[in-house]
């Protein structure tokens, strides 16, 4: 308490009751909730750094707001973040590894988004899903009536059912017949930091309409070929969305009959400052080089799947102005010109085009549909939908989009 240090959090301008806040999120999300806090809260907040002492930010406070800030307020600014498990110090650090331990010792990784994202009644989640699946796109209304044929793979969101549902329906609309598919390779976005590139379980994933089982020999099959360590960070899989949402439709579509292979994909934020192509990583070309041996070795029908979301711009992701109609428009003409190398696999093409301004729409997509695409077998890609969708208080936008690839 001397010295109190926050752990790193998301923090972005909000609205509440009327009055300008900050909210704070924990990116790795063992604090559940969010938290918004008053602007001077904030600037208290901003001295946890373990470098500055409680008199050291008192008089910092004292210094901006010419006001006693009083030893009582702020322990209990400090004590309310501690209970959220906001600080870095031992208490968070026992927490975390009881959770580590915990996880490991599952055999099933529970749903983290069932209530929230999506019903937890099976059937009312049947119907909801059935209702996505019936949407029809008119803009493009011949890619829907005729189902494509020989799919390799698609691209799908990872946002919240809601308001994905169009682009959802539209992409399990295509390969819902593919009832001769054994196994879908998941390749999720991770949204918390990993140690390395590639992160798999072999925990078996829970729905509310049941349970789908990974491939635990494929899993044990890639971990033979491939020499990194594919299970250091396995704890990302407990809250991560972007392969659950996906794992849901698939248990809703193929039930029972398939299994599951969930990768989740690291950042490139690395290669991204460095102009690096990710295929001239070791890391990256020799899990490559495992994943196809180890489906060539599968010899079966395989389905890939990336999870992934587009462009996230606006005060929420760290831009300084909302976003209004005049970019979002440009956000789409970009979106639409990266969209159309994914058409012709055009991988680098498509990699360059994100770093090209050091990923600033933040594409957190980027990792998995690259990683797809440098595994996939495929001829072409077709565009299904595309979408932004805008949130009315942090006036900021999150952009996706459906597609397949065919071969």
């Amino acid at each position: 308490m001397n010295y109190p240090k926050m752990r790193p959090v998301n923090a972005f301008p909000a609205k509440m009751s009327g009055q300008n806040v900050i909210c704070l999120q924990d990116p790795f999300k063992y604090s559940p909730k969010a938290v918004f806090v008053p602007e001077p809260a904030f600037f208290i907040i901003s001295l946890l750094d373990g470098n500055h002492s409680l008199p050291d930010i008192q008089e910092q406070f004292m210094k901006r707001y010419g006001e006693l800030l009083h030893t009582e307020q702020l322990e209990k600014v400090i004590s309310d973040l501690d209970s959220a498990f906001f600080l870095d110090n031992e208490r968070f650090s026992d927490f975390k590894k009881d959770l580590e331990e915990e996880f490991e010792k599952m055999e099933i990784r529970k749903p983290h988004n069932n209530g929230i994202s999506y019903n937890t009644a099976p059937q009312k989640l049947k119907e909801e899903l059935k209702g996505y699946l019936s949407f029809q796109d008119h803009a493009s209304p011949s890619s829907l009536k005729k189902k494509a044929k020989n799919i390799k793979g698609i691209i799908s969101p990872h946002i919240d059912f809601p308001r994905g549902k169009m682009c959802y329906g539209t992409v399990y609309n295509q390969i819902k017949d593919n009832t001769d598919t054994e196994l879908f390779l998941i390749f999720g976005t991770s949204h918390l930091p990993t140690k390395n590139l590639f992160t798999l379980t072999r925990k078996s994933f829970e729905t509310p309409m049941g349970i789908i089982d990974t491939d635990k020999d494929f899993i044990d099959t890639l971990g033979k070929n491939y020499a990194g360590n594919l299970f250091e960070d396995e704890l990302v899989h407990k809250t991560e969305h972007s392969i659950e949402f996906q794992v849901v439709f698939l248990k809703y579509l193929f039930n029972p009959k398939i299994k599951i292979v969930p990768i989740l994909c690291g950042s490139f934020f690395e290669m991204s400052r460095n102009k690096t192509s990710p295929s001239s990583v070791p890391e990256f070309s020799d899990f490559i080089k495992a994943l196809k041996k180890t489906v060539s070795q599968y010899g079966k029908k395989v389905l890939m799947i990336a999870g992934a979301d587009l462009a996230h711009i606006g005060p929420q992701f760290g831009d300084p102005d909302p976003v209004n109609p005049s970019t979002l428009q440009e956000l789409e003409k970009e979106d639409r010109a990266m969209l159309d190398f994914l058409k012709e696999l055009k991988t680098e093409e498509f990699s360059r085009d994100i770093q090209k301004d050091n990923d600033r729409r933040h594409i957190c997509g980027y990792p998995c549909i690259y990683t797809m695409l440098s595994a996939i077998k495929a001829k072409k890609g077709t565009l299904l939908k595309y979408e932004q969708t805008t949130d009315p208080q942090t006036h900021s936008t999150v952009s996706f989009a459906s597609m397949i690839f065919t071969g």
